[in-house]
């Protein structure tokens, strides 16, 4: 009988088999190589503020600042009133402060010896009368005037302290300083700075202690028994040695 090679011969797809165990795991390869870095992403939104911390310390304190420029002059009692609303003239003005016993205050012209001063309203000087001035410059002797809206110079004194009947002239020529306000109150014959008050002996009180230059105690005799302070003598008798009874502690000056 004879043959004939028909080729490969392929039927139809069987079923799907069941699936197979798996397989054992393999062994792990190689890292392969690092990729390209990506673009950057978009910012995230911001977070919770977190708690205050402690507060640190206090640094030091640093230098002082150079002083600043001075300021410019204030205006004057009457120009103040009158940016208020006051409408009258500056002498009426003035001659209300004066008859409502108002303290003027004044900046000084003139001289450290002779200072003037003008202060609207005053035609003429009465006792009690109160001013204040700023002297411009400082005084030049112990007996300065001061010569208010040309009514003539007046001496500027001090009060002694042991009554309103005395006045003293001052005991420095520079006691009345540049820019350093003063108040004065006239009486005849004076402008009297109050404040300024020259001490009487006869009206000091207390004891000068040691360390200042006294004794530190109040009358004379515990003054010589404890603190050393001697009496001097003085007289024309002989004093030589042997010839005269000298009491011992004493100290003697002989004259002719």
């Amino acid at each position: 009988m004879p043959k004939f090679d028909l080729g490969r011969v392929v039927g139809p797809q069987g079923p799907k088999g069941d699936t197979g165990p798996q397989g054992e795991r393999g062994e792990t390869g190689t890292p392969g190589p690092a990729g390209i870095q990506g673009p950057e992403g978009p910012q995230g939104p911001q977070g919770k503020t977190g708690p205050e911390g402690p507060q640190g310390e206090v640094g030091p304190r640093g230098p002082q600042g150079d002083t600043g420029p001075r300021g410019e002059t204030g205006k004057d009692a009457y120009s103040g009133a009158v940016a208020a609303g006051y409408t009258g003239t500056e002498e009426e003005f003035y001659t209300k402060l004066a008859e409502n016993w108002t303290i003027p205050i004044v900046t000084t012209e003139g001289t450290g010896e002779a200072y003037t001063a003008q202060v609207p309203g005053i035609t003429e000087l009465k006792p009690g009368m109160l001013l204040t001035i700023i002297p411009h410059t400082a005084s030049t002797t112990t007996d300065a005037t001061l010569d208010v809206n040309g009514l003539g110079p007046v001496r500027l004194r001090r009060y002694i302290s042991t009554n309103t009947l005395g006045t003293a002239a001052a005991g420095l020529a520079n006691w009345l300083r540049a820019d350093k306000a003063v108040l004065l109150q006239y009486n005849p014959g004076t402008w009297t700075v109050l404040g300024i008050t020259r001490p009487s002996v006869s009206d000091m009180n207390g004891t000068v202690p040691v360390e200042k230059g006294g004794t530190g105690l109040t009358t004379l005799a515990p003054a010589v028994d404890y603190a050393g302070a001697r009496a001097i003598s003085a007289g024309t008798e002989d004093m030589t040695a042997g010839t005269t009874e000298l009491a011992t502690g004493q100290i003697y000056l002989q004259y002719e």
